[in-house]
C-alpha cells in the first residue's frame, strides 16, 4: 500500500457519525485482503467477492522456437480484436509493423507516445479500424473493449497479478477467448536476468533520489510539490545509470510517497516573431518553403508578434500537412535568421516532489516499506515462474489457487488440452507418420512447410518428426530439410 492509502483509516475518526467504508480492488490474494482490513481498521465488515474463474477464457503457455512465426499464425487465425503485450516501447513499433506486413491492421501504444498519438491509436483499435493493439503494460486502466478475442503475452510478465489483469481483458462479452503466453527456452533465464538487472537495492534508490535533486537543482529542504519535466534517457545517461534500475527506483519512490512519477510525453513550444509582418512576408517571398507554415501561424496565433506565445506543434503539423520534426526544423531555421525567438523542449516523464528534499533522511523514513516491497517482488517472480513452468496442473486452476480459490480442471487451457490429446495421441501418431511420409516421398520439406500442409500443432509435428527420425524412417539434410532415409 502507498503511504497515502495507509492513512485512510484516519477518516474513521474525522467524522462525528459512523460512516460506511467500502474498499474495492481488481485482484487480491488472501493476504492482501487481510492487509486491506488491517490498514483501514475495519471491524464490523463483510467481504463480497466474485470468483476469479473465467470459464470463457482458455489460458495457455506455448513454447516455440520462433515467437514471430507463432504470433503471425495467431493473428491470421483469430479474426477478432487482439492485444499483444510486449516488454519494451521499441517492440511495440517493431511488432506492429511486422503484423501490418502480414496484411493485418495494427497500431501500437506505450508511455512515450504523445497524448494525441495515444488517443488516435486507441480509437483506431477500439472502433475496429485496426484489429491488433501492440502495447506495453502502459495500456492498462480503463481498457474495457468487450469483444477482445485474444490477449497475447509476448513475454513472461513479472507477476501473476499483472498477467491475470491483462489476460482478463479478453472475452468481457462472455464469448470464447484466449490468453496466450509465448515462451522460448530462454524465457525464464531472461526473466531472472531481467529481474536482477531491474531490481535495485536500498543504497541505489537513495543514490537515484540524490541525483534527481542534482538534475533539477533542488536545494536541501526545498522542492515540495514542485513539478519537473525530464527526458528519462538523458537523466540515466548523464549519471551513467542502468535505465531498468532507475525506472524501478522511481516507481518505488512513487509508491512510498517520496515523489510522484508520471510517464507523460510533453512538448512545450513558445514562439515570438521579432520581425515586423512586412519583414516576415518579404522573407517568405524569397523562401517559399516557409509560406504555408508562416501563414498558418500568423492567422492562428496573432499574438506572436507582440509577445512570447505557446504554440501547439502537433496541431500545426497536422493542419499544414507537415511532420512535427519538419515544423520544428523550419522554426529553428527562422530563429537562426533572427526572425523569431523559438523555444522548443520535450519531456517523456514528470517528477513531482511530495516531500522536501532531505536526501537519505527522506528515503530512510520509508526504508522498511521499501525492503518489504523488494521482498514482495522476489516472491511474485517465483510465483509467475512456477505458473509458466508447471505443465502438469490446469492453468486456470493454478491461477485460482493463487487467489485462494478451488475448482476443477477447466478442460480448455493448454495443459488440459494437452492431457486430452495424450489419451488419444498414441492412436493418432501412426496416422501423423503416414501423412508426413507421404508428403516426403514427393519432395524434401522444411518443418514449416510440413506444418502448413498438415493440420498439426507445432508441438505435435516436432514430436512426430522426432519419432520418425528415431526409428530411422527420415533424416535431416544439411539444408534443414526432412527427407525419406535411403
Amino acid at each position: 500500500f502507498r503511504p497515502s492509502y495507509q492513512k485512510l483509516s484516519a477518516l474513521k475518526t474525522a467524522f462525528a457519525e459512523k460512516i460506511p467504508f467500502i474498499a474495492l480492488t481488481a485482484t487480491a490474494t488472501a493476504q492482501v485482503q487481510k492487509d486491506i482490513v488491517s490498514q483501514l481498521l475495519l471491524d464490523d465488515y463483510q467481504v463480497f467477492k466474485t470468483s476469479y474463474k473465467r470459464e470463457n477464457i482458455s489460458y495457455g503457455v506455448y513454447e516455440t522456437e520462433d515467437k514471430n512465426y507463432l504470433l503471425q499464425k495467431i493473428v491470421l487465425k483469430n479474426k477478432g480484436a487482439i492485444i499483444v503485450y510486449v516488454p519494451t516501447r521499441q517492440l511495440t513499433h517493431d511488432l506492429s509493423k511486422f503484423i501490418q506486413a502480414q496484411g493485418v491492421s495494427a497500431v501500437n501504444y506505450h508511455g512515450g507516445l504523445s497524448k494525441d498519438e495515444k488517443s488516435k491509436n486507441f480509437k483506431s483499435w477500439f472502433t475496429n479500424e485496426s484489429r491488433v493493439m501492440v502495447a506495453t503494460n502502459a495500456f492498462g486502466m480503463g481498457i474495457d473493449k468487450p469483444d477482445v478475442r485474444v490477449v497475447v503475452h509476448y513475454y513472461v510478465p513479472d507477476s501473476i497479478e499483472n498477467y491475470f489483469q491483462e489476460a482478463g481483458r479478453a472475452g468481457r462479452d462472455g464469448g470464447k477467448s484466449y490468453a496466450m503466453l509465448l515462451k522460448t527456452g530462454s524465457s525464464i533465464p531472461s526473466l531472472k536476468n531481467k529481474f536482477n538487472a531491474q531490481t535495485p537495492d536500498l543504497d541505489f534508490i537513495k543514490y537515484v533520489y540524490r541525483k534527481l535533486s542534482s538534475y533539477f537543482q533542488v536545494s536541501y529542504g526545498e522542492g515540495e510539490f514542485q513539478v519537473y519535466n525530464m527526458m528519462f534517457n538523458d537523466f540515466c545517461k548523464r549519471y551513467d545509470l542502468s535505465r531498468a534500475k532507475v525506472y524501478t527506483s522511481l516507481n518505488i519512490l512513487d509508491k512510498n510517497g517520496i515523489i510522484a512519477f508520471n510517464e507523460r510525453f510533453q512538448s512545450n513550444s513558445k514562439l515570438h516573431i521579432t520581425t515586423s509582418l512586412s519583414g516576415v512576408l518579404q522573407y517568405i517571398g524569397n523562401h517559399p518553403n516557409y509560406d504555408v507554415l508562416v501563414h498558418y501561424i500568423t492567422r492562428n496565433y496573432p499574438g506572436v508578434f507582440t509577445q512570447e506565445t505557446f504554440i501547439n506543434v502537433g496541431l500545426i503539423a497536422e493542419n499544414t500537412q507537415m511532420s512535427q520534426n519538419r515544423v520544428v526544423a523550419l522554426l529553428l531555421n527562422l530563429k537562426d535568421q533572427q526572425i523569431c525567438e523559438f523555444d522548443h523542449s520535450v519531456s517523456d516523464c514528470q517528477i513531482e516532489y511530495l516531500v522536501p528534499r532531505e536526501d537519505e533522511l527522506a528515503v530512510n523514513s520509508v526504508s522498511k516499506s521499501i525492503k518489504k516491497h523488494l521482498k514482495s517482488r522476489i516472491t511474485k517472480i517465483k510465483k509467475i515462474i512456477e505458473f509458466v513452468e508447471n505443465d502438469s496442473d490446469c492453468k486456470s486452476l493454478q491461477l485460482l489457487h493463487y487467489f485462494g480459490e478451488t475448482s476443477s480442471d477447466c478442460g480448455v487451457c493448454s495443459v488440459c488440452i494437452s492431457k486430452s490429446k495424450k489419451t488419444s495421441y498414441q492412436g493418432l501418431i501412426e496416422e501423423y507418420k503416414t501423412k508426413i511420409l507421404h508428403l516426403l516421398k514427393e519432395q524434401d520439406l522444411h518443418s514449416r512447410e510440413l506444418e502448413m500442409k498438415l493440420t498439426l500443432s507445432e508441438a505435435d509435428l516436432i514430436t512426430t518428426l522426432h519419432a520418425l527420425m528415431e526409428e530411422g524412417s527420415i533424416t535431416l539434410t544439411p539444408e534443414n530439410l526432412y527427407k525419406i532415409k535411403d
